[in-house]
C-alpha cells in the first residue's frame, strides 16, 4: 500500500516528521541553554557587585573604627576631661545616672569633622572606673540597658577595633578607645554604638546602587536591608530565595565578632526571566522561518530527483524492449521502487548471458592455463631455491642440477651429493680448491629429488656461540640479555645468584630484569631515556636483598639481530659494594678529619679566650692588692711620728674592709670559674678516650628512666613529655644515658613559663640509620646564636639557667664516637628540635683517639 504512493508526497511527509522529532529537543535544548546563559551572566554580575559591596562595606567599618581612634585622641575630648578632673563633676556615687543629650556634647569633634566619619548611633563617655557617665544619641531611641553597664569582656573585645556582638537581643557594632594619661593612668573610655539595622546597613552601602540590594542575615532571618520596602526586617531565607538570586559570605573580615552573621548581596531574577521569555520567542519565530526556507528547498530538489530517477527508469525499459528483446512490466506509484524492480530484471537477463559467455571461455583457456603455469613453477621454484641458497638436484643415473645453486656445487664436486637408500638426510664434509674445509647439508624429501645446504658458517657460528656461552657461565661478573621490553632471556649464574633468583625459572618466567635490579622508578626512566637516545647506558645503582644491600655497577647496550630488526639489549653487572664501602669510609674519614681540624681550631681559640679571661681578672685584682698595700704601708710601719689623721684611718678601714676582701673575692672567683672549665675540658676528654661497648639497646626504657629522674621539675613546670614508639639500636648504654638526659633537661630547662610545656621525643627508622628527634615548645634559639650551640663555655640566649656550656659539646662528641651526626632546628619564641641519627652498625672498628678526633 504504502509503496503504490509517489515519491514526492512520501518525501514531503517524512521531512515533516523528522522535522518536528528534531524540533521538539533543539527547542526544549535552546531553551534551557538559553536560561543558563542568562543564569550565568546574572550571577558573575552579582559576584562582581557583591564583592563591590563587600569592599565598601569593610571600608565603613574599618573608617567606624578610625572614628573612634579619632575622638578618643580628639583635644577637645583630653581639655574636657581635665576640666571634669579640675571641678570633681563626677564624684563617686551610690547610683549614677548617665546624661543623655542628642546634640553633640563639647567633648566631641566639631560638626565639621564629624561629617568626615559615619555618625554612630550612640557615643558613650565612662570614667575611670568604666561607670557610663555621658550619651549622645544620635536619634530618640534610648540605649539599650546592656549597653549602660557594659561588661569588661566586651570592651576588652571592641578596644582600638570593631567587634560585632549581640546587645539587648539587637546586633550591634561596637568599637571602643582608652584615653590614657600621660603616666599610663586610665582617665576614660569611648565606646561608639550603632545597631545593625536597615538604616546602619544604607549608609554602609555604596550610593547609587538600584540593581541590588544587600542584607545582613542571621539564622536564616534578615537583621537588616538596604530595601526593607523590597525585604523587610525578619523576613525569611524561604520566603525570597525563588525570586532573588542570594550570594553571601559570613562575617566578619574586619574586626572580631562572637555571634554569626552573614553579609549578603542578593538581585531579583525576574527581569532576567521576563527578558529570556522574550529571546526565547524571538528565537523560535527566526528558527520558523529559518525551517520554511530549507522545506522549500528540500521539496525542489525533491522535484528534481523524481524527474531524473523517472527518466533513468525509462531508458532501463528502452533498453530491456530494444537489446535484450524482454518486454518489463509497466508499473506506478514510487519511482525508486519502479527503478529497482526494473534494474533488478535488468541485471538477472546480464547475470544469465555472462555466465554463458564465461563458461565457454573458460573452457578455451583452461589447457593453455596448464601448460603456462607448470613452466612458471618450474622457474618459480628455480628463484626461490636459488634465493635461499639451496641447491636442487634431480637423482638418477645421470644426476642433473635443476637451479644455478647446484650447477656451481656440482661443478665443484659431482661426487660427493649422493646418499645411500636407507638414508633420507647426511652431512658431508669436503677441502675445497682453496684448502678450507665445507660442510654440506643432503635432504631427500622426494624420492627423486635431494636438496643440499651449506652449513659451513652456521657450524662455526655453533661452536663459537657454545665457547661465548660456557664464558658466559663462568665469568665472575653477572651477565643478562633482555628483549626490547626489559623481558630476561638470559641470565648467567653470578648475576642469578646476585639478585637470588633461579636462572631457568627467569627464563620460563619471563620475568622483566630491569625492576630486579632495582626499585627506583626515576632511576628506570634514566636508563630508558639513555638507551632511547644513545642505545647505551652506564652507571650505579642499588640493590635490596635479603642479605643485605650492595652497590651495582650496570653497563647496558643496545644489539640489533642481522636478519631482522628485533632489539635485544645486553648487560654486565659488577658488585662493587665493597669498592663503595671504602670510598664512602675514606670520604667520611676526611670530613670527620677536616671537621676535627675546624672544631681543634675553635677549641683553641675558646680556650684561649675563655682561660684567659680569669687570669686578666686575677692579675687584674693582684694589681689592686698591691696597690692597696702600697698605699698602707706607710701609715703602717712605724715611721710615722704623728697619729693617723680621721682621713688616713679612713682610709684604712676602706682598705681593710672593702677593697682588699673584694679584690680576694675575685682573685677566688676567677680561680673557681678556671677550675671549672678546666674540669670541663677533662671531662670532654675523657669522654674521647672511653671505650664504647655497644650492645643491643631498646631505647624507650632508657628514655622513661631519664624522664622519671625530671618528674620534680616537669610538674613544676607544668609541661607533658609525649614519646612515640622508639627502636633498639647497637649503642653504648652510659653515652646513651648521658645524650638523653642532656637533650632532655635542655627541653625541660629552657620551656617558657607563659605557656604550658610540651616536649614530643619521636623516631623515623631507614634502612642504614635510626633518627631520634626531641622537639619542645620552648624559647627557642635566636639565629644569631647558631653557632654557639655546640660550641665549648658557649650559651645562646639569656644566661638564667646554671651551666658552663658543655652539655651539647658533651652530647655531640658521644654521638660521633657513635659514628652518628646531630643537629638542630629553632625558632625564637616558638621551640626548638634537636635530632641525632645513629647507625644501624656502630663503627667499632675505629679506634678511641679517631673517634674523638672526629
Amino acid at each position: 500500500m504504502f509503496s503504490r504512493i509517489p515519491l514526492l508526497p512520501k518525501m514531503l511527509l517524512l521531512t515533516l516528521l523528522v522535522g518536528a522529532l528534531i524540533w521538539v529537543p533543539l527547542d526544549l535544548f535552546h531553551t534551557q541553554r538559553l536560561a543558563e546563559l542568562m543564569r550565568a551572566q546574572q550571577m558573575a554580575q552579582l559576584e562582581f557587585s557583591a564583592q563591590e559591596d563587600r569592599v565598601y562595606f569593610d571600608h565603613f567599618l574599618r573608617t567606624y573604627h578610625q572614628a573612634a581612634r579619632f575622638f578618643g585622641a580628639e583635644n577637645r575630648l583630653s581639655d574636657y576631661l581635665d576640666q571634669i578632673e579640675a571641678n570633681g563633676s563626677w564624684q563617686t556615687d551610690a547610683v549614677i545616672t548617665p546624661q543623655q543629650v542628642d546634640l553633640p556634647p563639647p567633648w566631641l569633634p566639631r560638626t565639621s569633622v564629624l561629617r568626615i566619619f559615619p555618625l554612630p548611633r550612640f557615643v558613650l563617655l565612662l570614667d575611670s572606673d568604666e561607670q557610663v557617665r555621658e550619651i549622645y544619641a544620635s536619634g530618640e531611641t534610648p540605649p539599650p540597658h546592656q549597653l549602660l553597664h557594659p561588661q569588661a569582656i566586651l570592651m576588652q573585645l571592641s578596644h582600638s577595633g570593631v567587634l560585632m556582638s549581640n546587645v539587648g537581643g539587637i546586633p550591634y557594632l561596637l568599637s571602643s578607645e582608652a584615653i590614657v594619661a600621660d603616666d599610663g593612668r586610665l582617665r576614660a573610655r569611648l565606646i561608639l554604638a550603632t545597631p545593625l539595622d536597615s538604616e546602619f546597613l544604607r549608609n554602609a552601602q555604596k550610593p547609587g546602587v538600584e540593581d541590588h540590594l544587600t542584607l545582613l542575615i542571621r539564622d536564616d532571618r534578615v537583621v537588616a536591608s538596604s530595601r526593607p520596602d523590597l525585604i523587610p526586617e525578619g523576613e525569611t531565607v524561604a520566603t525570597f530565595k525563588h525570586h532573588y538570586m542570594i550570594l553571601g559570605k559570613s562575617f566578619f573580615d574586619y574586626g572580631v565578632a562572637d555571634l554569626f552573621v552573614q553579609f549578603a548581596t542578593v538581585m531579583s531574577t525576574s527581569e532576567v526571566e521576563a527578558l529570556t521569555r522574550e529571546l526565547r520567542h524571538e528565537e523560535r519565530r527566526l528558527r520558523a522561518f529559518t525551517a520554511a526556507g530549507l522545506l522549500t528547498a528540500f521539496l525542489l530538489i525533491i522535484i528534481w530527483v523524481t524527474r531524473s530517477v523517472r527518466r533513468v527508469t525509462q531508458q532501463i525499459t528502452s533498453f530491456s524492449r530494444q537489446t535484450l528483446g524482454v518486454d518489463p512490466q509497466e508499473l506506478s506509484g514510487d519511482e525508486l521502487k519502479i527503478l529497482a524492480l526494473q534494474f533488478t530484471a535488468l541485471r538477472s537477463e546480464i547475470e544469465a548471458s555472462r555466465a554463458a559467455l564465461t563458461e565457454a571461455v573458460e573452457e578455451r583457456t583452461r589447457s593453455e592455463l596448464e601448460a603456462a603455469q607448470q613452466a612458471q613453477m618450474v622457474a618459480l621454484l628455480r628463484n626461490v631455491t636459488d634465493a635461499l641458497g639451496v641447491g636442487v638436484l634431480r637423482l638418477g643415473p645421470q644426476p642433473q642440477p635443476l637451479n644455478g645453486v647446484m650447477e656451481r656445487l656440482f661443478a665443484c664436486c659431482p661426487t660427493l651429493f649422493s646418499l645411500a637408500e636407507d638414508e633420507e638426510s647426511a652431512e658431508r664434509e669436503v677441502i675445497d680448491a682453496n684448502g678450507r674445509l665445507r660442510v654440506f647439508d643432503l635432504h631427500r624429501p622426494l624420492e627423486e629429488f635431494l636438496l643440499v645446504l651449506e652449513i659451513t658458517e652456521a657450524r662455526e657460528t655453533r661452536q663459537r656461540l657454545a665457547l661465548a656461552l660456557q664464558a658466559i657461565e663462568h665469568t665472575t661478573e653477572g651477565v643478562f640479555v633482555t628483549e626490547a621490553d626489559g623481558t630476561a632471556i638470559l641470565v648467567n649464574p653470578t648475576l642469578a645468584r646476585l639478585i637470588g633468583i633461579d636462572e631457568e625459572g627467569t627464563r620460563q618466567r619471563r620475568l622483566p630484569l630491569l625492576p630486579l635490579l632495582t626499585d627506583d622508578p626515576q632511576l628506570r626512566a634514566e636508563v630508558e631515556q639513555g638507551l632511547a637516545q644513545t642505545g647505551s647506558w652506564e652507571g650505579d645503582l642499588t640493590l635490596h636483598t635479603d642479605t643485605g644491600n650492595h652497590r651495582l655497577w650496570l653497563r647496558l647496550g643496545q644489539v640489533q639481530e642481522q636478519t631482522s630488526d628485533t632489539l635485544h639489549y645486553v648487560g654486565v653487572v659488577s658488585d662493587i659494594t665493597e669498592r663503595h664501602l671504602a670510598t664512602e669510609r675514606l670520604a667520611r674519614y676526611a670530613e670527620e678529619l677536616q671537621q676535627a681540624n675546624e672544631e681543634v681550631k675553635s677549641f683553641a681559640s675558646i680556650l684561649s679566650h675563655d682561660l684567659r679571661s680569669p687570669l686578666v681578672n686575677v692579675k687584674g685584682f693582684v694589681g689592686e692588692l698591691r696597690h692597696a698595700v702600697t698605699t698602707l704601708q706607710p701609715l703602717l710601719d712605724g715611721t710615722q711620728a704623728e697619729p693617723l689623721t680621721p682621713e688616713q684611718q679612713q682610709l684604712v678601714k676602706e682598705t681593710f674592709s672593702a677593697d682588699i676582701p673584694e679584690a680576694l673575692d675575685f682573685i677566688d672567683a676567677s680561680v673557681r670559674k678556671m677550675d671549672r672549665l678546666i674540669q670541663a675540658i677533662l671531662t670532654l676528654s675523657r669522654l674521647g678516650r672511653r671505650e664504647l661497648k655497644p650492645e643491643p639497646l631498646p631505647l624507650g626504657p632508657l628514655v622513661e628512666e631519664q624522664i622519671e629522674s625530671l618528674r620534680f621539675q616537669l610538674e613544676r613546670r607544668q609541661a607533658t613529655i609525649t614519646v612515640g614508639e622508639l627502636p633498639v639500636v647497637l649503642a653504648d648504654r652510659t653515652a646513651m644515658e648521658q645524650i638523653f638526659g642532656n637533650l632532655i633537661g635542655n627541653a625541660v630547662n629552657y620551656l617558657v613559663p607563659e605557656r604550658p610545656g610540651r616536649i614530643t621525643i619521636r623516631a623515623d627508622e631507614g634502612v642504614n640509620e635510626v633518627q631520634i628527634h626531641i622537639s619542645d615548645n620552648g624559647r627557642g634559639i635566636d639565629s644569631a646564636d647558631f653557632p654557639k650551640v655546640f660550641a665549648i663555655f658557649r650559651r645562646a640566649g639569656p644566661q638564667d639557667v646554671p651551666g658552663e656550656g658543655m652539655g651539647l659539646a658533651f652530647v655531640q662528641t658521644l654521638v660521633r664516637r657513635h659514628g652518628g651526626r646531630i643537629w638542630f632546628q629553632s625558632a625564637l619564641g616558638v621551640g626548638s628540635t634537636f635530632s641525632i641519627a645513629l647507625p644501624r652498625q656502630p663503627l667499632t672498628s675505629l679506634p678511641s683517639h679517631r673517634r674523638h678526633a672526629a
